[in-house]
């Protein structure tokens, strides 16, 4: 449903904001970069390649949510460089150049916590994480983003609603008043 894809692409910034939480991004890292095998197949590119990588550690109500890093091509990040984007929204910034995700893919799995992970997320090594991996692609087919993000395990849950038609998988953070907010919904 266009409801649902609409949910999965607006982004962490723009979902959290509509509910009246807020997001703070710590910049780990935003530069050029030569596409790597993973990088670049993910983005439709040649190996070596120029793409921006962007790597930001995500607040949510000031708790740390996620350790994310997005690659963009060239002609997509370029227009990122020099914005500061930790306490805006990618999506909406894309967007404002007419840069605009309409669909997108969206694995998630399991992981553990390596040492510098649980630093950032204020876990001990080890501990479960949840990776999200998505590649989102304009209108025209062409991907505009591929992103590899790693949630605190224990403030995030998978919850299936099953419909005979179709099944969809919406990822829910659990806040810590034990309330929930929905990050995305993937068709499974």
């Amino acid at each position: 449903t266009s409801e649902s894809l609409v949910h999965t692409l607006i982004g962490l910034y723009d979902d959290v904001e509509q509910r009246g939480g807020h997001v703070h991004s710590d910049i780990l890292r935003h530069e050029r970069e030569d596409a790597d095998a993973e990088v670049a197949a993910a983005l439709e590119v040649p190996v070596g390649s120029p793409v921006i990588a962007l790597e930001r550690l995500r607040h949510v109500d000031g708790e740390p949510w996620s350790l994310s890093t997005t690659w963009m091509p060239d002609a997509v990040g370029a227009v990122t460089l020099g914005v500061d984007l930790s306490e805006a929204s990618l999506y909406r910034l894309l967007a404002d150049h007419g840069i605009q995700a309409t669909d997108g893919v969206r694995s998630a799995e399991a992981t553990v916590a390596t040492h510098d992970h649980a630093q950032h997320l204020g876990v001990s090594a080890g501990s479960a994480l949840l990776r999200l991996r998505s590649i989102s692609r304009d209108a025209s087919g062409t991907p505009i983003e591929y992103f590899i993000a790693l949630h605190r395990g224990d403030r995030s849950r998978f919850e299936f609603r099953l419909r005979q038609e179709q099944s969809q998988a919406s990822l829910l953070h659990v806040d810590g008043t034990g309330g929930t907010s929905r990050a995305g919904t993937v068709s499974v």
